[in-house]
């Protein structure tokens, strides 16, 4: 047991339960998890635990809550990507450094071949993972494939002007695959039209609350309107 659950349940008694007979989670008030003063602390249900963390965009707690939850495999890949950006924005992801991304590389292709990992949504996926032509896998045929798609001009890392009018038409026709649901495509569309969108321009954007400078979507995702400096 976690000395933290085992302090509420010396000054609160035993964690409660819920109608699934799960065990309560014991939340940090503060956000700090080393600060496990019985005032502190607060048990709660998955879902109001999850719900908490999902407001407070700790993307990364709410995946690891979500194993012991009913969500999508679809909600789980969306948590997981947010996840990740977020680590690349504060400098913690492990891709910046070579020897934990190989070592991550590994982990991955062995739960693609185990059937574990959480992208593995459908049996069509893991054909291809056992055929050897899924993308996250390298190798030949996904140079050759890549390789034709740059020829073709229609690869979607192609910078530049060619790349970014692919983008432009693929936005404007609705199938860009970071366009997901009405809302985010509405405000996608009106980014366009503002001319701030991050695939129109290379332009550097400044959250006007914590001051932070950056590109890309990762700064309309976690500042501006939706600034952790707001939630304070």
């Amino acid at each position: 047991m976690s000395i933290y659950r085992h302090i509420y349940e010396i000054h609160y008694g035993p964690i409660p339960r819920d109608e699934k007979d799960r065990t309560y989670d014991i939340h940090h008030i503060d956000g700090n998890h080393e600060n496990n003063n019985p005032n502190n602390l607060t048990a709660l249900s998955i879902q109001e635990h999850y719900n908490i963390h999902l407001a407070q965009y700790d993307f990364s707690a709410c995946l690891k809550m979500s194993d012991r939850m009913k969500i999508s495999v679809e909600e789980k890949s969306r948590l997981a990507r947010q996840a990740a950006l977020a680590r690349v924005e504060n400098g913690t992801h492990n891709f910046l450094d070579k020897e934990a991304a190989e070592s991550s590389r590994i982990r991955g292709l062995q739960r693609a071949k185990e059937g574990t990992c959480p992208f593995l949504n459908g049996d069509n996926v893991r054909e291809r993972v056992r055929n050897g032509t899924h993308h996250l896998l390298g190798g030949v045929i996904q140079s050759i494939n890549s390789r034709k798609r740059v020829e073709e001009g229609t690869h979607n890392f192609l910078g530049g002007e060619i790349g970014r009018m692919n983008n432009n038409k693929r936005i404007e026709d609705g199938t860009h695959n970071f366009l997901g649901g009405d809302m985010q495509r509405t405000n996608a569309h009106q980014r366009v039209v503002d001319g701030v969108h991050p695939f129109l321009t290379p332009a550097s954007y400044t959250c006007p609350n914590c001051g932070k400078i950056g590109k890309g979507g990762a700064m309309f995702r976690f500042h501006f309107d939706k600034c952790r400096t707001l939630l304070k």
